[in-house]
């Protein structure tokens, strides 16, 4: 199994049995949720937690992380939780709702 920190996910829009999706956020939480990313992933905001994480590392608390930064980690994450909040809406259905 494929294992690195910020990329192992359980995806919970899967459908169930009876075909219908399991989770699914409405329109207006999408838009909440990329703003919250957008204003998570501004520079000020990332470059304060690679500063952060740089002492952490220097001090020798993590032996090992895969990443440059704790910001390359960061849009890993944000990048799969987007694409799993959108995965339940067919982007070919000309009536979607989004």
């Amino acid at each position: 199994m494929f294992s690195k920190h910020g990329s192992s996910f359980l995806n919970p829009t899967m459908e169930k049995d009876s075909g219908s999706v399991e989770f699914m956020l409405k329109p207006t939480e999408l838009d909440a949720l990329s703003d919250t990313v957008q204003r998570l992933l501004r520079k000020p905001t990332t470059l304060v937690m690679d500063v952060h994480a740089t002492d952490v590392f220097m001090a020798g608390s993590i032996k090992r992380f895969p990443y440059k930064t704790i910001s390359e980690c960061l849009v890993l994450v944000c990048v799969a939780l987007l694409r799993d909040a959108v995965l339940p809406y067919n982007m070919l259905d000309p009536n979607r709702s989004l």
